[in-house]
């Protein structure tokens, strides 16, 4: 009917430094779209726990200024807990899924600015098996959006249930709550502040003899500021985290930045980040009492080699 209509997305990634294709992020899809009845995602797809991010981080996920900072450090504190680099990989991985593979997706029409999303996978990350579906990691998540002229307010659930291939890394599943919003200002230079909340629990097979238990819990907190004057937006933002019981201490970010608009499609950017963490505690024999944190800036295409300030500059295209 005149209502459906396709949609096709092909993304691919490469690092400018080296040239080596980087297709984790990336997205591949086929969706079909009704005005009335919403739209139908299938393939590999941006999380909708991240696409709500995008619209809560000023600095959208995409400089040094970005919201997960200091929410992955979880992964290398977990990754080092456990002694496994690969695990640190796959913790980050599912603690702040960008993309999943092999997705299913229903995202419904507005109706008065209101819409929900359903998605789900049987194979979210790369261990997909031919074999035997357990073996493979599992994603549900469901989430509601509220977006009127001058205001934003977004919820999103989701549960990583690893599969039993990816077991040796001694963790179960992963529960993650985001509640957020943001509001325009239109009397004041549209000016926008935002905030979110981000629960994240990871449940281990067993119980970890470092924490005295199976399960670890992270809280992350942000508020955030953009200014468009013209061409010109100055954003900011204050993140704060800390882990349950201070387990791995707590740690915050400041970040600040410019833009430049040079015509609709880009801009010059500039972006600006500090991070404090908290130190390891020790007993008195010198043996760890908690463990500090790992935040360390980050961006697209720059692992942040332990640095706890970050000063960007850069020229942006979007398509």
């Amino acid at each position: 009917t005149n209502d459906l209509s396709v949609i096709v997305g092909l993304e691919r990634g490469f690092n400018l430094d080296n040239g080596v294709d980087r297709p984790e992020n990336n997205t591949s899809y086929i969706a079909l779209q009704s005005q009335k009845y919403g739209t139908i995602f299938g393939g590999r797809i941006n999380t909708p726990y991240y696409l709500l991010m995008l619209n809560l981080d000023p600095f959208q996920s995409g400089t040094a200024g970005e919201y997960n900072n200091i929410k992955r450090d979880i992964a290398a504190a977990v990754g080092l807990m456990l002694g496994d680099e690969n695990t640190a990989w796959q913790v980050d991985a599912m603690s702040d899924p960008i993309s999943i593979n092999n997705a299913i997706s229903y995202v419904s029409p507005s109706w008065s600015g209101f819409s929900f999303n359903a998605t789900f996978s049987n194979n979210a990350l790369f261990d997909d098996s031919a074999i035997n579906n357990a073996e493979n990691t599992t994603f549900y998540s469901v989430g509601a959006l509220l977006e009127r002229q001058n205001y934003l307010l977004g919820i999103n659930y989701y549960r990583m249930a690893i599969g039993s291939q990816l077991r040796s890394f001694k963790i179960d599943k992963i529960d993650n709550i985001l509640l957020g919003g943001k509001y325009t200002f239109e009397d004041f230079h549209n000016l926008k502040l935002s905030a979110f909340i981000n629960y994240n629990k990871i449940k281990f097979t067993t119980e970890n003899l470092l924490v005295s238990k199976n399960t670890i819990s992270q809280t992350n907190y942000l508020l955030g500021a953009e200014l468009p004057l013209g061409k010109h937006v100055i954003k900011a933002s204050f993140n704060y985290s800390h882990n349950d019981k201070n387990q791995f201490g707590k740690a915050f970010q400041l970040a600040a930045g410019y833009e430049y608009y040079l015509s609709k499609r880009s801009n010059l950017f500039a972006a600006y980040s500090y991070i404090k963490n908290d130190k390891e505690k020790r007993n008195n024999d010198g043996s760890i009492l908690r463990y500090g944190r790992f935040g360390y800036t980050n961006d697209a295409s720059n692992l942040g080699l332990g640095y706890q300030q970050a000063l960007q500059f850069g020229i942006r295209h979007s398509f």
